[in-house]
């Protein structure tokens, strides 16, 4: 896979995450730095120079435009090479696909390939018939390419039953409108969506109607975009900007939210059981601060949850203290909703762009080197030792070593990879033939799905070739059983 790592992302069954040994403190990285004066990332993707990806809305003096989609070099220097005419191409997330990487832009979503360029096979999604794109939201890209767009878009298929406004709006691996689906609209948008590992879609939106059937802005859907309504959170306000799903069911919801039972009662981290009520286990009340950033009518909010080690979270937005602790945009929450000692007194310093002061952490990515990328929109980032008030927008940390930490049951002779490691094909051997068809699902060190097969026989070829060097999970299941995860080394 030229020019791209596998990318980088939260996953739902198993807990596949960064692990640091003896949670020494993380380093920045003062080699880095990017030069841009203006505004914010909402994505990286590290690249195999050393480079990396970006997707956001950042500005050098000089420029007339911002540039939504750009390439940096190892120390953060901005690559003129990569054309102008990418401009008008991100801005918002990023998904690997194979070796195609898809974007967010401000309505719709795009496809690259792994350089970074426009992909001719993926059409521009207005570019086909039936659709206008008008305001965007969220999408998720299915293991064959298809992509589920949310946000609020005009559809012109009348002789299919579809002429108006919808909410999830369901794309062919080509770009064009997927006219076998039932796209599905509500009274108001549907932003934030979620896989689960049961096909299922958990959205957040700011209607009270899905398909003329009464929802919360926190709501499940089925597979094909039906509403089940076995799920009720009571979320009649606010909005979740991160989802991370558990295995058994349960998930972590974070942004800035409130109940219908409890009005005055703002919630900004809980985890809520399967049925939508909010687990007792967990802290569903965390304080958290803005401290000297403004208020802005609605305060502090999170705007990510990844999964971290031994069960807890890392949790990111913006935000300056958690129960009175400093914790500037970065934290780790445990499986109790406790907060831990890491990042204390770390994190990024505030930003101030047309009088809107911001100091929020979009993300963190883990590249190949013990490296660690965070992003977002911020000024500064003090690692508890060295404050370096010349970081901006991206900050390179060190770990003394990052390794992969997998938190799930072994699979007890189910299933083998021979040879392992590998640099191209390796062979799965089942202990029994499968039931019917089995899974096979390949996910990089942070968790984001990279590769998924259809397996018929006790023994079959895996072709890894197209992944960069690295440790994979690999995740078999069969008959909707999980049969179990091992670890895969690639090294070409």
């Amino acid at each position: 896979m030229k020019g791209l790592i596998p990318a980088f992302g939260s996953i739902w069954s198993m807990l596949l995450v960064i692990a640091l040994q003896g949670q020494a403190p993380l380093q920045l990285d003062t080699s880095f730095r990017l030069t841009f004066n203006d505004k914010g990332v909402a994505d990286i993707l590290p690249m195999t120079d050393g480079g990396l990806l970006i997707s956001g809305q950042l500005r050098q003096e000089g420029d007339p435009d911002f540039r939504t989609l750009l390439k940096v070099d190892q120390f953060g220097n901005l690559i003129t090479s990569f054309p102008g005419s990418q401009n008008t191409a991100g801005g918002g997330q990023m998904t690997t696909w194979n070796d195609k990487i898809y974007v967010a832009t401000a309505h719709i979503v795009r496809r690259l390939d792994a350089e970074g360029f426009f992909d001719p096979s993926f059409i521009q999604m207005n570019a086909g018939p039936y659709f206008s794109s008008l305001q965007g939201g969220d999408y998720h890209v299915f293991p064959d390419g298809r992509v589920l767009l949310t946000g609020a878009h005009d559809l012109q298929d009348p002789v299919r039953g579809f002429d108006g406004l919808y909410n999830l709006i369901w794309f062919s691996n080509t770009g064009y409108l997927d006219t076998s689906r039932t796209h599905r609209r509500s009274n108001g948008t549907t932003n934030t969506i979620k896989h689960l590992p049961n096909e299922q879609f958990l959205v957040c939106g700011t209607g009270s109607l899905y398909e003329d059937q009464p929802v919360g802005r926190i709501f499940r859907i089925n597979e094909d975009g039906s509403l089940d309504p076995a799920l009720q959170t009571g979320v009649n306000w606010g909005a979740a900007y991160s989802f991370l799903p558990l295995p058994d069911g349960r998930f972590y919801a974070g942004g800035i939210f409130r109940r219908a039972v409890f009005p005055e009662d703002t919630l900004r981290l809980v985890r809520f059981l399967p049925n939508g009520e909010l687990d007792p286990s967990f802290d569903n009340h965390l304080s958290f601060d803005n401290g000297a950033l403004p208020y802005y009518n609605v305060g502090p909010g999170v705007g990510k949850i990844q999964p971290w080690t031994n069960g807890s979270i890392l949790v990111m937005g913006r935000f300056q203290f958690i129960d009175g602790e400093p914790r500037n945009g970065i934290c780790v929450i445990d499986s109790t909703g406790q907060l831990t000692d890491q990042f204390d007194e770390c994190g990024v310093g505030p930003y101030t762009y047309q009088n809107i002061v911001s100091a929020s952490v979009n993300g963190v990515v883990e590249a190949p080197g013990d490296k660690l990328y965070v992003y977002g929109v911020y000024n500064g980032y003090n690692d508890g030792t060295t404050n370096d008030t010349l970081q901006r927008f991206v900050t390179r940390l060190y770990g003394p070593d990052f390794t992969t930490s997998v938190q799930e049951e072994s699979p007890q002779d189910a299933f083998t990879f021979y040879p392992n490691p590998t640099h191209g094909t390796v062979e799965l051997r089942m202990a029994h033939p499968p039931a019917g068809t089995a899974r096979v699902r390949v996910y990089d060190p942070s968790g984001r799905q990279v590769l998924e097969r259809s397996v018929s026989n006790a023994a079959t070829q895996l072709d890894v070739a197209p992944l960069a060097n690295g440790i994979y999970l690999v995740e078999v299941e069969d008959g909707g059983q999980r049969l179990g995860a091992i670890r895969l080394a690639v090294q070409h």
